[in-house]
């Protein structure tokens, strides 16, 4: 992982698809996708959006890296593997879009049956403030099922670049959203809101493939 201003940061790089034969993608991702993937890449996992809108269906690959550098060679590697490739040609599958996160926290693991992605736009969050509100986050959702917890900031993604994500990871999405309810309601929300200018862009629910 790199270092910026004292603080552990890595990366993802989230890979979108449009994928005609789903049964035929998870068949091939588990017999060589996800193994080739972890070659180059420190971890990845693929879930399909349920709950999202236009993006209902897509499938997202998500690619962990410890610089943006190891993300470049890594997906030029990828998209010259051969087995990758067949993979997804024969799904049918077709890229919607690339983008590439900075991690700038964790909580928790990445397990789960499912995961929400919470976009939004703010002005500048210094970290102290963002330690702190991931912190008080992460005490709410981990008694409410929440298995882990990413946040981070798109550094290249077209129209998304310089939106911040926040995505979990959970067994039951009802009794998450009772935890995300209960923040929400918190007056430390929402003056962590009202002194950032935050407003919320958008919410999925997916779930993981395995």
């Amino acid at each position: 992982m790199e270092e910026q201003k004292g603080v552990l940061v890595s990366y993802i790089s989230s890979l979108t698809l449009k994928v005609a034969d789903l049964d035929k993608f998870i068949s091939d991702w588990n017999d060589y996708g996800k193994e080739a993937s972890l070659r180059v890449a420190n971890d990845v996992w693929a879930s399909q959006a349920i709950m999202a809108g236009e993006r209902a269906g897509e499938i997202s690959v998500i690619y962990h890296w410890d610089s943006i550098d190891a993300a470049m060679d890594g997906v030029v590697a990828l998209r010259n593997d051969k087995g990758i490739l067949k993979t997804l040609s024969d799904s049918g599958s077709e890229t919607v879009r690339r983008v590439l996160v900075r991690v700038d926290a964790e909580r928790g693991g990445r397990n789960g049956k499912y995961v929400t992605l919470l976009t939004s736009i703010s002005d500048p969050i210094a970290p102290e403030a963002q330690t702190a509100a991931v912190d008080r986050i992460w005490e709410v959702v981990s008694r409410h099922g929440g298995n882990g917890q990413m946040w981070g900031q798109v550094l290249a993604g077209g129209p998304m670049t310089g939106t911040y994500i926040l995505a979990t990871t959970a067994d039951s999405l009802d009794t998450l959203l009772e935890g995300t309810a209960e923040i929400m309601a918190s007056k430390e929300q929402q003056e962590f809101l009202a002194n950032h200018n935050a407003a919320l862009t958008g919410r999925t629910m997916s779930r993981r493939l395995e």
